[in-house]
């Protein structure tokens, strides 16, 4: 046989053995799914009832005032104890109690007297603590004070009247309770010897109610299962019924602030803010026709799981979309809310509620003991307002290494903080990205648990050493371990520079005793650093032991003005010039009263030096205005400026400004200035309209003073950022 001829069928038999490969090589597992998607509508499980309480406060669970559990007993006691029990009460607090609607009685009203220093029982309607001490008949015992103080609580006769004995001195807070009345709370005047006995008649009310209906916005669908607060009151909310209707009662007389709980519902606000005032005229007054809108939101749920179906408990997942993480983090700080989130419970379980419809969403999930993870994308609409998406945690990469010092030796108690690359911050977020902090121990290592598959970089600081604006890169897979990852860190060499100088004065001579002092941050290590000296021997001042870095000087002495430089040069002398400052003192009053105000405030505004009287944006800029506040009783102020022309500027609540203005020498000590403050100042009112016809009640309306005509003229043309949302029915 020929060489050719071997050769050939050495490469027939190659070609033979590489399809027989590839025909019998096992296929390539498909990689496992991250979720599973499928609209439907979520199991009956018991509420979450815990509420973030940031929108509005502290939002209670009870749906109206709270029933009567106090109950007044009669003590099983001894005839002849009761009588001296009796014997003590050298007091008494008696009245009566009635409608308020119709004048009628009031029977078996709780009266309750605490004493006024005393621990104060609240009116939440929890049963009221047992007191130790003696007890009267029919009495709560109070705080043991080697004193009895009788009985404290009764009731109510069928003719509304009552009679509390009292054997302590001093003044009492007496409570009047009674379902569903509204409770009243009244301070007694304090009991002596010279005053036994009080009489203390009042009426109790139902309150008033407020009614309306919850629907979604464009039409009549009701919202049910939505709650309607008042505002600043813990005990009266309710929740919409299944027609979307709800009744709040027990209001008292004045104005009330109505308003949605919208947390943990699946609706949202919109542009009409659920917020509305409510004028109560009367005691029991029945306002009807306070309605609400709300935009349609969707449900999202699902399980945590691991591929085995174990459940991942704690998880936290988050709303999210395919924007590149910084700009999701813009756009949450631009609308200041914080994205929707929940955390799954022992089974996995989550459930996010007030999902907007009509937009493409995807959820991040995190987790401990997992790698994060994306789910796909979903988008619910009008017709599939409820989704449920299981999420898959897979276990990541986790990174091991050590911290080093590029002269030898390891880091120990080094932050090492691993972030996804800068490029991926600002890319599109199709898969799930790890935030990572960790310390080193004390031979230098650290590890980094859990990365999914992505670019990611590695950094490490600590005191002393250079901060490298580029961490080490890494590229995990999200399944094979990275070890022997070593960070090097840089030291670096502090206290090789030196910040020197002089001070000296409009002439030229140095200045002794002037405070310097030096502020600024090392470049290498980004620390912050704060020192002071005192110039002396003509002026001058010395600072050792500065390390690389930016810093600025500030220079003062009494009879000076301040001055600051703000760059500063490091090896080369830093001359400081101090100019002499001028004095103002003068007094601050009211014209009505004729005295100071109890707290004023004096500023002083630099006016430009074309003599106009407008004021000088640029001297602000630079350094002013000095504004000072006060509380001296006798109106007196002290301002210490530079050479020049202010408008002296003195303010307090309920009063329009004094202004005067002044032309200052240096050196120069004014006295005898007066400032008078006005009641009679320029009003401005209006109303503040939508450009799509709505309105917008509750809109911060903002007045500023310009310098001249052309800054009006530019800040009036200045394009405004659209925030307009319409909160209130007259826009006033």
């Amino acid at each position: 046989m020929s060489t050719f001829q071997i050769i050939g069928a050495v490469v027939v038999l190659l070609s033979v053995l590489v399809a027989l490969a590839f025909f019998l090589a096992p296929d390539k597992p498909e990689a496992p799914p991250t979720s599973a998607i499928s609209y439907q509508e979520p199991p009956a499980r018991v509420a979450d009832t815990g509420e973030n309480t940031e929108s509005f406060g502290e939002v209670p669970r009870a749906t109206s005032p709270t029933a009567d559990t106090m109950e007044v007993k009669e003590a099983s006691q001894d005839p002849a104890q009761a009588d001296a029990a009796e014997t003590e009460a050298a007091f008494e607090l008696y009245g009566r109690v009635e409608n308020a609607k119709d004048g009628a009685p009031l029977n078996r009203v709780l009266v309750r007297a605490v004493p006024q220093q005393g621990d104060v029982q609240d009116l939440s309607g929890e049963p009221p603590q047992r007191r130790g001490g003696r007890r009267g008949r029919g009495a709560e015992g109070a705080e043991g004070d080697g004193q009895s103080p009788g009985r404290l609580a009764t009731r109510t006769d069928k003719n509304g009247e009552y009679s509390l004995p009292l054997s302590s001195p001093g003044v009492y807070r007496v409570e009047f309770t009674l379902s569903p009345y509204i409770a009243q709370t009244i301070s007694t005047a304090a009991f002596s010897e010279s005053l036994p006995r009080q009489e203390m008649n009042t009426k109790l009310s139902r309150g008033s109610t407020v009614s309306g209906r919850v629907t979604e916005t464009g039409g009549t669908t009701p919202a049910p299962e939505v709650r309607v607060v008042v505002q600043d009151r813990r005990d009266l909310s309710t929740v919409t019924d299944e027609n979307g209707e709800y009744v709040l009662a027990g209001l008292s007389e004045g104005e009330a602030a109505i308003t949605l709980d919208l947390r943990n519902t699946p609706y949202t606000a919109g542009k009409t803010l659920p917020f509305k005032k409510v004028k109560i005229a009367g005691p029991e007054s029945d306002i009807k026709g306070v309605d609400f809108q709300v935009e349609p939101a969707g449900i999202v749920w699902g399980y945590v799981q691991t591929p085995n179906k174990n459940p991942v408990k704690d998880a936290d997942v988050l709303l999210c979309t395919s924007d590149s993480p910084l700009a999701q983090a813009l756009n949450a700080v631009a609308r200041q809310a914080p994205p929707i989130s929940n955390r799954s419970d022992g089974e996995g379980y989550y459930e996010l509620r007030g999902v907007p419809l009509n937009q493409q969403w995807r959820l991040y999930a995190t987790a401990e003991s997992h790698s994060p993870q994306m789910a796909d994308a979903f988008l619910l609409t009008p017709a599939l307002r409820s989704v449920r998406i299981d999420i898959f945690m897979f276990a990541g990469t986790n990174v091991y290494g050590v911290v080093e010092s590029t002269r030898g030796g390891v880091i120990p108690e080094a932050e090492v903080m691993c972030i996804p690359a800068y490029t991926k911050l600002l890319s599109p977020l199709d898969s799930p990205q790890a935030f990572r902090n960790t310390r080193s121990d004390e031979n230098g290592a650290f590890s980094i648990t859990e990365l999914p598959p992505g670019e990611y970089q590695v950094f490490a600081q600590k005191k002393g050493f250079k901060v490298a604006t580029q961490g080490t890169p890494i590229y995990p897979d999200g399944y094979n371990d990275l070890t022997n990852l070593r960070i090097r860190l840089n030291p670096v060499d502090e206290g090789s520079f030196a910040v020197f100088g002089v001070v000296v004065d409009g002439a030229g001579q140095g200045v002794d005793g002037a405070e310097v002092r030096l502020e600024g941050f090392s470049a290498g290590t980004m620390d912050s650093m704060t020192r002071t000296e005192s110039t002396a021997g003509g002026g001058k001042f010395r600072f050792d032991g500065v390390g690389h870095g930016s810093y600025s000087l500030a220079v003062r002495k009494d009879g000076y003005t301040e001055t600051t430089v703000r760059r500063v040069r490091l090896n080369e002398e830093t001359r400081v010039v101090l100019s002499q400052s001028a004095l103002v003192r003068g007094v601050v009053l009211a014209k009505d009263t004729g005295s100071a105000p109890p707290i004023y405030e004096v500023a002083a505004y630099p006016l430009s030096a074309d003599g106009g009287g407008r004021l000088d944006m640029m001297g602000m800029l630079g350094g002013g205005p000095r504004s000072t506040t006060f509380n001296n009783p006798d109106g007196s102020f002290e301002l210490r400026l530079n050479a020049g022309e202010y408008r002296l500027e003195a303010k307090t609540a309920d009063y329009a400004p004094a202004r005067m203005e002044v032309a200052l020498e240096a050196g120069q000590v004014m006295e005898g200035v007066t400032l008078t403050l006005n009641q009679d100042g320029g009003r401005i009112a209006g109303m503040v309209v939508a450009g799509d016809g709505g309105n917008v009640q509750g809109a911060e309306v903002i007045l500023v003073e310009a310098s001249s005509a052309a800054e009006a003229m530019m800040m009036a043309a200045a394009p405004a950022p659209d925030r307009t949302r319409q909160v209130g029915d007259d826009g006033a």
